[in-house]
Order: structure tokens, then C-alpha cells, then sequence
């Protein structure tokens, strides 16, 4: 987990996808969306937007239909 991630001024939500996917990839787990939507507490709807929002500050991408890939903190940036 790179701290960076708080000084984004992401959503809760977002935040909260971004640490749910560094303790995947810290246990070793798929980043995939069945796994991470098992995992999730909210609703399939605040996950979405929690992704799009990641993926607007180039956080994460989806190198694969149904892949995600958390990308270095320098890849980072503020739309």
C-alpha cells in the first residue's frame, strides 16, 4: 500500500477499493472482479463508481475483461 493514496482526495469508497486490492495482492489473491465484488460491503453500484474512479486517477486499470492491476504510485495523477 502506497500512503500516497490518501493525499488523492479519492472518495471513501474508492479509498476503501484501493486497500481492499493491496490486501488481495498481499494474500496472493486474483484481482478479479468475482473476487473483489465477494469481498465488497456495499452495494455492486458503489463498487462500480469506486472502480471508474480508480481507473480515472490511473490507480488501476483492467489490462483484461474482468482483470484489475493496482499501477505504481508515480502512474498516479489527478484528472
Amino acid at each position: 500500500m502506497d500512503r500516497k493514496i490518501f493525499e488523492m482526495n479519492l472518495s471513501v469508497n474508492a479509498t476503501s477499493l484501493y486497500l481492499l486490492l493491496t490486501s488481495l495482492i498481499q494474500s496472493g489473491a486474483d484481482l478479479t472482479d468475482e473476487v473483489i465484488a465477494s469481498l465488497w460491503n456495499g452495494h455492486q453500484d458503489e463498487l462500480t463508481e469506486a472502480q471508474d474512479e480508480l481507473e480515472k486517477y490511473k490507480v488501476v486499470k483492467s489490462p483484461k475483461e474482468g482483470w484489475w492491476q493496482v499501477l505504481p504510485a508515480t502512474s498516479w495523477q489527478k484528472p
